[in-house]
């Protein structure tokens, strides 16, 4: 069995990050970050485990405003748009990273709830 880390980003980084000023990073530029994915991986992993679950859920952001999905998962992957209108309408960039940590465990609640392989997407 493989043990995964909790600690493979700086989860402080992180939470300066989402501090900062608009100009220094842009919500794009912080939003589609490598960094804020494996985040986002380390909580979702953090979930699994809990659960008993013992696959590895990778988290994909992708900066699209124009397109309709949200947020999707193939039970693997989560995929969120953090682009999209929803989430941008926020007045903070804290307030949409706390949107974007919400939709990423709605996201996992459908892969550890679901019966994938019976009922596939």
């Amino acid at each position: 069995m493989r043990r995964w880390t909790l600690a493979r980003v700086n989860h402080k980084r992180v939470k300066e990050l989402i501090q900062e000023k608009q100009g220094k990073i842009t919500d794009q530029e912080f939003f589609t970050s490598r960094l804020v994915a494996i985040h986002l991986e380390d909580l979702a992993a953090a979930q699994t485990r809990r659960y008993g679950v013992n696959r590895r859920v990778r988290v994909c952001l992708v900066w699209q405003p124009d397109r309709d999905d949200l947020a999707f998962t193939d039970n693997l992957t989560i995929t969120l748009n953090p682009g999209h209108p929803a989430l941008t309408q926020f007045p903070t960039r804290a307030a949409r990273y706390q949107m974007v940590r919400g939709r990423v465990a709605h996201e996992l609640d459908h892969s550890l709830s679901k019966d994938f392989p019976a009922h596939p997407a």
